[in-house]
């Protein structure tokens, strides 16, 4: 009687809760959650139930570490004369960033009280764009002379130089501890505790350099952003 009216406690509170902005399937904690595509909420049987169903813990028969890693790529890029005539310049990043790795606490609890750990990559990108433009373009309007008898400045066409850069990076990372109590043969009830790291930051630079190639002026312009938040 006492387990019926704890399940009815629990549904009651299942239907009261509000939706996630991201839902368990995409979340691939656990390399045989990670071979399933994320469906492994109900069947969890090792210590990635911290993240999914933690009163499964009570279920787990081994005292052993799972964890999966995700291999994003590896970017080369290579520039003839990138960095002038006869210099070539070259551009590698290899991206490999464990995805979750959890297990047990085995110097607390019993058989009945199972406590675990888990540390779980939420997200991860990084981006980097980098740019360079050469050429004429009528980007600063005639100007008139500062002193009478001078000509006008930036007549025309324009020589134009711009160089831009882009850095991207988010990162987070979540980190969760479980507890499970055995009730029953085939019951178990438990509850885990996660904190979640947040570390994003952009760097953005553009420069701009207008040459007037007939009266030998020029006009520069720079934008630099470094935005850095953590939570």
């Amino acid at each position: 009687m006492m387990i019926k009216k704890l399940l009815l406690i629990l549904f009651i509170f299942v239907i009261s809760t509000q939706a996630q902005d991201r839902h368990f399937w995409d979340q691939a904690v656990g390399g045989r959650t990670a071979l399933l595509g994320g469906i492994a909420v109900g069947g969890v049987r090792d210590y990635s139930a911290t993240f999914y169903n933690p009163g499964a813990l009570s279920f787990v028969s081994k005292n052993s570490m799972n964890f999966n890693f995700n291999m994003y790529g590896i970017k080369d890029f290579k520039f003839i004369d990138g960095g002038g005539p006869g210099i070539d310049s070259r551009y590698t990043r290899v991206s490999l960033y464990p995805a979750s790795l959890a297990g047990p606490l085995p110097f607390l609890g019993d058989s009945l009280n199972r406590f675990s750990y888990m540390i779980y990559s939420t997200g991860y990108s990084y981006v980097r764009v980098s740019e360079r433009y050469e050429g004429y373009a009528n980007v600063i309007p005639t100007r008139s002379p500062s002193q009478p008898g001078f000509p006008d400045a930036f007549v025309g066409n324009e020589y134009l130089i711009n160089q831009g850069k882009l850095d991207v990076l988010l990162s987070e990372v979540s980190v969760g501890f479980g507890y499970s109590k055995k009730i029953a043969d085939n019951v178990g009830i438990g509850f885990s505790l996660i904190g979640v790291y947040r570390d994003q930051t952009k760097i953005r630079y553009e420069s701009y350099a207008a040459y007037d190639t007939i009266n030998q002026r020029n006009a520069t312009s720079d934008l630099y952003v470094d935005i850095d938040y953590w939570q």
